[in-house]
Parts: C-alpha cells; structure tokens; sequence
C-alpha cells in the first residue's frame, strides 16, 4: 500500500498508482499532440525531415536533464523533474506525429495503386484531352516556357493520377528557387497544342509511383539527372534544402539547398490532364 501526498486517508495499492501515472502521461502526450496540431496543422514531412523535428527536441531533453544532474549547470531554470517530463511529451507527441504521416503516406500509395489498376484496366477518358489514356501510353508534347528558357518536344507518359510526366528533365542547371518564383513548384497555367494544362514538378510519393510504373533509365532518363520534387514551405521553414530524386538510383532521394543550380539538377514537368 501507498499513501499520496502525507494524507493518510488516500491510500492506493500500486496498480493504482501505476494507472493514474500511465494516465497522466498519456494525457500529457495527447495535449501536447493536440498543441502541435493546433501550431501545424497535418504535418506531411518526408522521412529525413522528421530525424530533424525529434533530433531537435531530443537534444532540449538532454539539456534539461543536464541542467538538473550538472554541478555546473549554468541554466538551471531549464532543469528539474517538470521541464524534463514536458521535453520528453515533445519527444513522444513528434514521434507519434511521425507514425501518422507514414501511416497516411502508406494508405495513399495502396489507394494508388488501386486507382492505377482500375485505371489501366478500363482507361480514363478526362473532358478537353480529347484521348482515352491509359497507364504508360506515351505522346510527344511542344513545350515553351520562355520564362525557363524551355522551347522543345518532350516526351510524357500518362501515369494514373499524376497526369502526364516527362521522360526526362527538360531544363538543367535550374534551382527550385526559380521554379517556385515562376510557379512551376505547385503549378502554372499553360497552353500547349490548343489545350490548357497545369505545368508543375512531381512531388516525392508521385516519384515513387512512376518508379512502380518503370523504374528503368531507358524509360524516366534518371541516371547522371537529378530531377526537383516539391518541397512544401512547410517542411522548408526549419531546412534550407529541398528534395532531388534519381541521379544515383530509380529510387534515391538527397537535399540540397533551394538556390542550387548544379548542371545536374533538373526541371521535370509534370501536365495535370484538363478537367481531372
């Protein structure tokens, strides 16, 4: 038995006490899932984004609990029992916010891939593209975008609930920054063989499903190319880099800063199909 708080009449067996403590913890975990969210909103960050986001308040953990076992703790007002309980609540709220995000990215790629099945199975006939499209069917495009300097025939390929994406970078030595100033980050309005499309650059998880489409440099010409994904200003507010795909691998993924205009960073366009 226990007695609380010197008060002799709330006594508690120890699974009691370990219930409210597990109670108590819980709490202090959802209230503060429920304070990032509030801040945030749905945060969608890739993988290495969120090393960052715990790193960063694991590191304040530790720098309470130095400042309360330290002899020479020279901020003592971020130590003791309560700063650490709130910076290991940070710790736990951020990883579960992690877990939510692969979860949501998990069971977008199955619904996905079970758009693509019923799309390659019976085709998809969208107003104003005047062509049943079918994953994988192929069509050359003129592209110019005086702006980019872009004046060429591309070749895209119609992938099932991206649209129609090239085969290639059609522009290199180009930095995100300049495709976000122009609008080709979250797309732009252009004219192309008397139709409108929206022109704009994949996004991560959009990589990953042309690679499922064809993962092979004879189709996507990613070898040597590394080609600019959306990088939301979200995740962009604490890292200074964006994300590149390809380059290395069908599947590889690094950063590097937005104002990098490396001749092997490209500009790969993605045409929204009218109407869809």
């Amino acid at each position: 038995m226990l007695v609380l708080s010197g008060k002799v009449d709330e006594v508690l067996s120890v699974a009691e006490v370990e219930h409210m403590v597990q109670s108590d913890v819980r709490r202090m975990i959802d209230a503060e899932r429920l304070r990032q969210q509030s801040l945030w909103g749905e945060q969608n960050h890739e993988p290495q984004f969120w090393i960052g986001i715990l790193g960063e308040e694991y590191g304040e953990y530790c720098q309470a609990v130095n400042e309360t076992v330290l002899s020479n703790a020279t901020q003592p007002d971020k130590g003791g029992i309560d700063n650490m309980l709130k910076e290991l609540s940070h710790i736990a709220a951020v990883a579960i916010g992690a877990m939510e995000c692969l979860m949501r990215n998990r069971e977008a790629g199955r619904n996905k891939q079970q758009q693509r099945r019923r799309d390659t199975a019976v085709g998809i006939d969208n107003k104003g593209d005047n062509m049943t499209k079918r994953q994988g069917d192929k069509r050359s495009l003129h592209l110019c975008i005086p702006e980019l300097g872009i004046d060429q025939d591309v070749g895209f390929i119609y992938i099932a609930g991206i649209g129609w994406v090239a085969d290639r970078n059609v522009k290199l030595g180009i930095s995100y920054d300049i495709l976000e100033k122009h609008g080709y980050v979250t797309g732009k309005t252009v004219p192309i063989g008397g139709e409108t499309y929206t022109c704009r650059i994949l996004r991560s998880t959009e990589w990953d499903d042309c690679m499922d489409y064809a993962d092979s440099d004879d189709v996507w010409h990613w070898l040597n190319a590394y080609s600019w994904v959306c990088s939301p200003a979200y995740e962009r507010a604490s890292f200074s880099e964006c994300i590149l795909r390809g380059g290395y691998d069908a599947r590889y993924r690094f950063s590097a800063p937005s104002s990098s205009r490396s001749t092997y960073n490209g500009f790969r366009p993605v045409l929204e199909v009218p109407g869809s």
